[in-house]
């Protein structure tokens, strides 16, 4: 079944968000189509990282660094974003995309649709954790690379991302299975 193309712009947006970092960074106060409900939230938990729920959303996440919590609605479709940005250059984002009854995601399919000669896509793993089903991976441009996982829980698919300058992988290796793992989807 071909997916509808909502499904695309809503990846394609989560990617530029997260991943475009030769072009001018994704800005959700000069997008009409978003709602902002918090900027630069500093929610600590006991973990020391930030507590992050999606207001809109049905998630949550714990951040590393200081978060953005808006809504983008095109056409009659909304997402939900969790986004910050540090100042190493190191994006996260957390994407909701939902009403995929009508276009269910293959993953396989969907990290083969990734993996182009010019971006690679690599160290890809497919799972089942606590309430979803995921694939995560690793993907790397001229500029940048990322670290990525898809998880698709009844009629959502999430996002999570992290983007970073080739010069932070140490770093960004270091703290992306907690990234990953802190992933709560409410039922």
């Amino acid at each position: 079944m071909p997916y509808p193309k909502y499904l695309f712009y809503i990846i394609a947006l989560g990617l530029i968000i997260s991943c475009n970092r030769s072009q001018e960074q994704y800005n959700p106060e000069l997008d009409p189509n978003a709602e902002i409900h918090r900027l630069q939230d500093t929610t600590v938990d006991q973990s020391g990282w930030y507590y992050a729920k999606s207001t809109q959303g049905n998630f949550s996440v714990l951040m590393p660094i200081p978060f953005n919590d808006y809504t983008v609605k095109v056409n009659d479709y909304e997402s939900f974003y969790i986004t910050g940005e540090s100042d190493e250059g190191v994006t996260f984002t957390v994407l909701q995309a939902e009403n995929l009854k009508d276009a269910p995601v293959n993953l396989h399919q969907l990290i083969s649709k990734l993996d182009k000669p010019t971006t690679p896509v690599s160290q890809v793993a497919h799972y089942s954790q606590n309430n979803y089903t995921a694939v995560s991976f690793h993907q790397t441009s001229f500029r940048t690379a990322a670290f990525g996982k898809y998880a698709l829980h009844g009629n959502s698919m999430y996002t999570l991302m992290i983007q970073f300058p080739f010069a932070n992988e140490d770093l960004v290796k270091s703290i992306k299975d907690s990234f990953f793992d802190y992933l709560v989807i409410e039922d």
